[in-house]
């Protein structure tokens, strides 16, 4: 009985797990608004959104090498507590960067390649294309974080990113440099942030065309898929 409850409740997660994951890509994005204490975010928060996220996307990872996956997101996990003692330290927070990005990026890469590999354009396929939207955004922010851990006055407008722990608070660097990256893959255009530096120049034009290359070739493929349905 048991064990069947498990195996029903395992196949709604994999049934929903777009969808799931959508929602566990928004929280990371935007539920650090919604709180005003940092240090109750960080410590827990924080942390159930990367549990979340890990729980949702393993649901996605086909490749067999998902022990790597799962040592990412127990770092990734792991991180928020660490943060309290490291945050100061740039070799800590560029490893922490490292490893989120490549959490995303494996997730990203598994999502592409379940696009791929579908027979006909489904609702869940869609859901897929947006999350992998979504997920080459974060790869964006957290490479443009890297980089001002490397060169403070990269991007104008944006504070110096580990300066943030006596300055402001880490959800309002997030955010802005956030929204900095998506606005670049979008080619929406700046407003208050600016590329002011050869390297930062060449991420925005690297961000700007990962992110038209991924629409132009995800809606060609779906497309494509439909049409061959038909």
């Amino acid at each position: 009985m048991l064990k069947k409850k498990k195996k029903k409740i395992r196949g709604w997660l994999f049934e929903n797990r777009y969808q799931l994951l959508l929602i566990s890509i928004l929280l990371v994005m935007f539920d650090s608004l919604l709180f005003n204490d940092v240090t109750f975010y960080q410590m827990y928060i924080w942390p159930l959104n990367m549990l979340f996220f890990g729980i949702n996307a393993s649901n996605v990872i086909t490749s067999k090498r998902r022990k790597y996956f799962y040592v990412l997101l127990v770092l990734s996990f792991l991180a928020p507590f660490l943060w309290f003692l490291f945050a100061e330290h740039l070799l800590f927070v560029r490893c922490m960067l490292l490893i989120y990005t490549l959490l995303y990026w494996i997730t990203l890469v598994n999502i592409v390649t379940g696009i791929f590999k579908s027979k006909k354009v489904t609702f869940n396929m869609i859901l897929g294309a947006f999350c992998g939207y979504l997920l080459l955004g974060l790869i964006a922010t957290f490479s443009n974080m890297a980089l001002l851990t490397y060169m403070p006055d990269a991007i104008d407008g944006l504070a110096y990113f580990n300066d943030y722990v006596v300055n402001q608070r880490q959800d309002d660097i997030f955010v802005d440099i956030m929204y900095y990256s998506f606005i670049t893959m979008t080619s929406i255009g700046y407003g208050d942030f600016l590329p002011i530096v050869p390297d930062s120049k060449m991420l925005a034009v690297f961000i700007g065309i990962s992110g038209q290359f991924y629409m132009t070739v995800i809606v060609a493929l779906i497309i494509g898929k439909y049409l061959n349905r038909k």
